[in-house]
């Protein structure tokens, strides 16, 4: 289960790709610590993604929460703000990696959300964010959750099931 891990953490960020499980596993974690719930799409401007508008979201999360998303910037460095926010405060934040490593699954959940492109133009995606975006995280304080099995994962499971997939 989620909540068997080490969540003391005061700052958690669940990321994953869309589908994955974030906001339910951000709502379990926040539910089993009490810390507060802050709802990534509900405090984000999709529309300026310029690193001093993720550093000014990322301070606005305050001291205890738990969120399910990462601020991002505009490239070359999309996860800059985020990276120096985690630098200042390596002691109190814990990124959890939230993954389905079960791509049928995955595609069932993508089916049943109706804002998503056709799920047949997808699995490059799932892909490409296993192979890019997680290395980006690499050496920092992380945790990876399986949506799919209902476990905690190591780095190289997720890299040998997405190595099958390829």
């Amino acid at each position: 289960m989620i909540e068997d891990a080490d969540l003391s953490c005061p700052k958690i960020f669940v990321t994953g790709i869309y589908g994955s499980g974030k906001t339910t596993a951000a709502l379990r974690i926040s539910h089993a610590t009490g810390r507060t719930y802050k709802s990534f799409d509900a405090n984000w401007s999709y529309k300026r993604r310029g690193r001093a508008h993720a550093s000014q979201h990322l301070i606005g999360l305050g001291h205890e929460f738990v969120t399910d998303a990462i601020a991002f910037s505009n490239p070359p460095d999309p996860y800059f703000s985020f990276t120096q926010f985690y630098n200042e405060h390596l002691e109190d934040v814990l990124i959890l990696c939230v993954t389905c490593l079960n791509i049928a699954k995955w595609k069932e959940r993508l089916r049943s959300k109706q804002s998503t492109p056709p799920v047949e133009r997808l699995t490059g995606n799932f892909i490409d964010f296993h192979k890019i975006t997680l290395p980006s995280h690499n050496g920092k304080n992380i945790l990876y959750y399986d949506t799919a099995s209902g476990s905690y994962v190591s780095q190289e499971n997720i890299h040998s099931y997405i190595k099958s997939l390829s």
